[in-house]
């Protein structure tokens, strides 16, 4: 089934006139996130700065010293650690005023092509084609990730690529590979490294690989601390509560564990306090012991690629149920898994429910009018309740159990 059936069916009149209008408000968005450099890639401003700052020898993780070096004040503090830092040390040569856009225009091509690049590899996993419910998708799924991360100039898409080279390899029996490309995508943001327990959560576990890539994961951060001084900054700037996710809200950090503090706190009637652990603890243990069940669990009605492939997409729908923190761009790990589940043979309710809820992304506004009052912020978790309904239906699909003398092959 290579159609998106349903709500997103593609042959219909007028398509290639839909599918051009489509693709003029994706390239005219892109064009402006990329064209505007003064009111964009806010994101990557800030590292280029911090690592200019580094490179004149003052502490990035010291706003003020690191302003005062630079002569223009950062407007947010540095968390990515000081490898991740040295990245950006090209950019940071080849513009280092915050008005030199030169570097900016470079980052944005080569977030272009990286972008070109994930959606390749994502057609490893299922099929995408540019008609128009395809391109609709991409435009109103979680917001518009891609665009997000265009505009904010964060890492994401190239923090996403090595981990979607890495599930790749890991679907074809790769597992080394997958593991080192995990290892390579955890360096900036660290949360990447769960998915090694995919090496784990399994009949018969890899564990020389899951060592392996551990040790290399753990080696290259380790990097970091060569220089003690600014390791120590930067593990200060993470625990300092300015650049805590605790108090993050659903339009910034979309997780379960941003909702469960704030039904914790809507209980408590203020801070969530030791009330926000009595349901985050029993919650996130759930879903990584059903996860974990379904992993480990051997045969099924799937084919054995496509077994890896649904085992793959489901802890990709599990990480915003399991992580801390997940922001708006980082929803870009959820797209292929939800064109995934959208081809299965799902009854038209469930399918409309992911639909509905991958373009919902906030009615906290409405909520409030409506009179819900403190309880409106729950109203915006809805790209977080269409990363549930992903899992809920893999889930489903990976604990069926097997039909003997038939298995059963990707959409």
């Amino acid at each position: 089934m290579n159609e998106l059936p349903g709500p997103l069916a593609d042959d219909r009149p007028g398509g290639r006139f839909l599918r051009a209008a489509l693709w003029l408000v994706i390239v005219g968005a892109a064009v402006k996130a990329v064209c505007v450099p003064s009111f964009t890639q806010w994101d990557f401003k800030l590292y280029k700065g911090c690592a200019r700052a580094m490179a004149l020898g003052a502490d990035p993780y010291d706003e003020r010293e690191a302003s005062k070096k630079l002569g223009y004040a950062l407007e947010m503090p540095c968390i990515y650690p000081p490898l991740a830092l040295e990245a950006y040390r090209p950019f940071a040569a080849l513009s280092p005023g915050p008005s030199d856009y030169g570097a900016q225009f470079l980052w944005s091509a080569l977030k272009l092509a990286a972008i070109a690049l994930l959606i390749a590899l994502w057609r490893r996993f299922t099929p995408i084609d540019g008609g128009a419910a395809t391109l609709a998708f991409f435009l109103l799924a979680y917001s518009d990730p891609f665009l997000i991360d265009l505009r904010s100039g964060n890492i994401a898409v190239f923090e996403q690529l090595p981990l979607w080279i890495g599930l790749a390899a890991l679907v074809e029996g790769r597992d080394l590979l997958f593991g080192l490309c995990v290892a390579a995508a955890a360096q900036v943001k660290l949360q990447p490294a769960v998915f090694l327990l995919l090496l784990l959560l399994r009949p018969r576990p890899a564990w020389g690989a899951f060592l392996a890539s551990s040790a290399a994961a753990a080696g290259l951060f380790g990097l970091n601390f060569l220089r003690p001084e600014l390791a120590r900054s930067y593990l200060a700037a993470l625990a300092r509560g300015e650049n805590s996710w605790l108090n993050e809200s659903a339009r910034i950090n979309s997780s379960a564990f941003s909702f469960f503090r704030a039904v914790a706190g809507l209980a408590a009637g203020g801070e969530p306090g030791r009330w926000a652990w009595l349901l985050i603890g029993p919650a996130i243990a759930a879903v990584l012991a059903e996860t974990a069940r379904v992993c480990i669990r051997p045969g099924g009605g799937l084919d054995q690629r496509s077994r890896r492939v649904e085992t793959a997409l489901l802890f990709c729908a599990a990480t915003p149920l399991l992580l801390p923190r997940f922001k708006d761009y980082s929803y870009l790990l959820l797209l292929a898994p939800t064109l995934y589940v959208l081809r299965l043979p799902l009854p038209a309710g469930r399918r409309a429910g992911i639909l509905a809820c991958a373009v919902l992304n906030s009615t906290e506004g409405l909520a409030r009018k409506l009179g819900a009052g403190d309880a409106a912020p729950l109203f915006s978790y809805f790209k977080l309740a269409a990363a549930g309904q992903l899992w809920w239906a893999l889930r489903g699909r990976l604990s069926a159990p097997a039909i003997s003398g038939a298995t059963s092959s990707r959409p």
